[in-house]
């Protein structure tokens, strides 16, 4: 089929026992490698370590993924702009 005819590979690994804010970590290494992750994944990835309780506050958040104050709230805020708004955000994301 059509993947034996890409001359790409994936390498994959297989980590057990990761817990999920490592997990986190290595996901966003990954990505920023890659430049595949947008300001809006970041967004959406701080919201979801707050929604599973690995941060109670917007100063934790920061800590745990060792950025400044300023900017985890600034990133955050953005979850806070009219659907349209993220929608043009997902759909041009180099821009």
């Amino acid at each position: 089929g059509a993947l034996r005819n890409r001359s790409e590979t994936l390498d994959v690994k297989l980590l057990e026992g990761l817990d999920p804010i490592d997990f986190y970590r290595l996901a966003r290494a990954a990505n920023n490698e890659r430049e595949q992750e947008t300001v809006l994944d970041v967004a959406l990835g701080y919201k979801k370590l707050i929604d599973q309780g690995h941060a109670k506050s917007n100063d934790e958040l920061a800590a745990l993924v060792e950025e400044g104050k300023s900017k985890v709230s600034k990133i955050l805020a953005l979850l806070d702009l009219p659907q349209s708004v993220l929608d043009v955000i997902a759909s041009h994301p180099k821009q």
